[in-house]
């Protein structure tokens, strides 16, 4: 959320900022209520929120945009485009280095839970709709891609190919142009013995990089924050874009902002 409220600062605005925990809603306040007393604050609402699909029903309350800032382990649409933002940003970087244009994406993690590749897999779809991309879905047996998530990408185009597999091999680092790596949810497994085992799997570390084919490529993304699943000694590497990525996403939030506010 800090991206927002920097954005908001940039444009010459004052975020007004809310902890659910002391609202009116610790004394039974509902939603839309908060939503609505909110709204009667300001031009748009920023909101995060651990329920699925909650901005889709608090919308007919509000007269006002709301903007979805990530809903549990549903969506986070503002997420996906700084992604593909920087993905764009990061191909034309490599293209003044080396012949280059993505092709082959690869979503290294937590597919079931992470938020931020459900929307990067939809905006994928959607954006290279036509211009085909070979999608490798990297995660343990428990953590894959939501079917739902699956079947809506499929219905937007099936000019691409996806793979399912849980192990990120030599092979497969040989032909990404793009990685992106997101954590293991240590609160969504059941014993801490099978997170630490599955932990120590899905790592990226620079010794994966050996295995790439070039010196340039993949670009690494990561939405952050990371904890263990990406190397701290990728950081130095030029393939590592997680921070241009994060700048990135201040920039699109400003510009996300900006839309919103002149349509009013």
């Amino acid at each position: 959320m800090c991206s927002f409220q920097s954005a908001v600062l940039r444009l010459g605005g004052n975020p007004i900022t809310l902890d659910i925990q002391s609202s009116s809603s610790v004394k039974g306040e509902s939603l839309q209520d908060t939503l609505r007393v909110m709204e009667q604050y300001g031009d748009l609402t920023v909101m995060r929120h651990s329920k699925r699909g909650v901005h889709q029903e608090m919308t007919s309350y509000l007269t006002k945009p709301l903007i979805n800032a990530g809903d549990g382990d549903g969506e986070h649409p503002t997420q996906a485009l700084l992604d593909l933002f920087t993905i764009k940003e990061e191909q034309e970087r490599v293209a003044k280095l080396m012949d280059f244009k993505v092709q082959t994406i690869c979503l290294f993690g937590d597919l079931k839970f992470g938020r931020t590749v459900h929307s990067l897999l939809r905006l994928l779809y959607i954006y290279f709709r036509n211009q085909p991309l070979k999608i490798y879905l990297i995660s343990p047996e428990g953590l894959r891609m939501p079917q739902y998530v699956i079947d809506d990408c499929v219905q937007l185009g099936d000019n691409h190919t996806l793979i399912e597999t849980e192990s990120l091999t030599p092979e497969i680092m040989n032909e990404l142009d793009v990685i992106y790596v997101t954590r293991l949810q240590k609160e969504r497994f059941e014993n801490e013995e099978q997170y630490l085992k599955l932990k120590s799997s899905f790592c990226l570390k620079k010794e994966h990089l050996n295995t790439s084919r070039n010196s340039h490529v993949p670009i690494i993304m990561h939405p952050l924050p990371r904890v263990d699943e990406l190397d701290e000694a990728i950081d130095s590497d030029e393939r590592a874009a997680y921070f241009r990525q994060m700048n990135n996403g201040m920039f699109m939030r400003m510009a996300i902002l900006e839309m919103l506010l002149k349509q009013q």
